[in-house]
């Protein structure tokens, strides 16, 4: 479209200045121009003028708004990188907490302890009663050392999963009005092209005599 409207406006200024460089050829020459043709002549000078002020405004202004554009698209894209990271920093966390918090998780150690209450029980020797005893002891521990750590540990990995939840949201929000603001420049655009094109057509539309 801009192509075209340069091209037109082109042969146009080569008309004009070809007629300009006529009417000074034939100005070397006494011959009387009416005021009529000097009137028509202004104003199509004016006229053509006007109109390629206009062309130049409207293709610094989509020169302007493309370059925008492409601004907000560049910006849209780094911000989906970032969501996409901590997206799947989330979900690492989450598999992690799943983990942690698994039914089950601590069985085999719950069913050590089962087993030696029923050795303890089935004892005679006072001495490997005492061994048993003790050796259970000792996976208890375990197993209290064991939870502990995985509620420490559960705790931290769910604080940093909100943290996590908080700069998902501002990072959406951003993209959400990056991509508002793309669609406004897109729409300008559009609206710069249909008025250019109207223009256009009327320029191309015959006079009524």
């Amino acid at each position: 479209m801009c192509k075209f409207k340069v091209t037109t406006f082109a042969m146009v200024a080569l008309m004009v200045l070809g007629s300009g460089g006529q009417l000074s050829a034939q100005s070397e020459q006494p011959v009387n121009v009416p005021p009529a043709n000097n009137e028509i002549m202004i104003k199509l000078l004016k006229d053509l003028l006007n109109e390629m002020r206009q062309l130049r405004f409207a293709l610094q202004q989509n020169a302007l708004q493309q370059h925008r554009s492409a601004l907000t698209l560049e910006r849209i894209r780094r911000e989906q990188d970032v969501i996409d990271m901590l997206e799947m920093d989330r979900s690492d966390l989450s598999d992690q907490v799943g983990d942690l918090s698994a039914e089950g998780r601590y069985d085999e150690d719950l069913d050590a302890i089962k087993q030696y209450d029923g050795e303890i029980a089935e004892a005679s020797d006072p001495r490997e009663k005492a061994e048993l005893a003790q050796d259970q002891s000792r996976v208890k521990r375990s197993l209290e050392r064991k939870k502990k750590t995985d509620g420490e540990q559960l705790e931290r990995l769910r604080e940093r999963i909100k943290e996590l939840d908080t700069k998902l949201q501002t990072s959406r929000s951003t993209i959400a009005f990056l991509r508002s603001q793309l669609d406004v420049l897109e729409r300008e655009m559009e609206r710069q092209v249909e008025n250019a094109e109207r223009k256009q057509a009327a320029r191309n539309r015959p006079q009524q005599p």
